[in-house]
């Protein structure tokens, strides 16, 4: 049964992505792992997939093959 939420906007019910910041560590970490690929677009992609390491690795892999 639909039961009508009211006038919350949806944008309240949402959940935010957590901004996690991309540290100088992290980008010296991920430019060993993946020496060819440039440290802007390193930070691009950690930023995008909001520091989950995993995600990042993977985009990283695709874009260095």
């Amino acid at each position: 049964m639909f039961v009508p939420v009211g006038n919350v906007p949806y944008s309240a019910c949402a959940a935010q992505p957590t901004v996690v910041p991309c540290t100088a560590e992290d980008v010296k970490e991920l430019k060993e792992m993946f020496p060819n690929i440039e440290e802007d677009v390193i930070r691009n992609i950690f930023e995008e997939k909001h520091g989950n390491k995993e995600a990042i690795v993977n985009d990283l892999l695709a874009l260095s093959s």
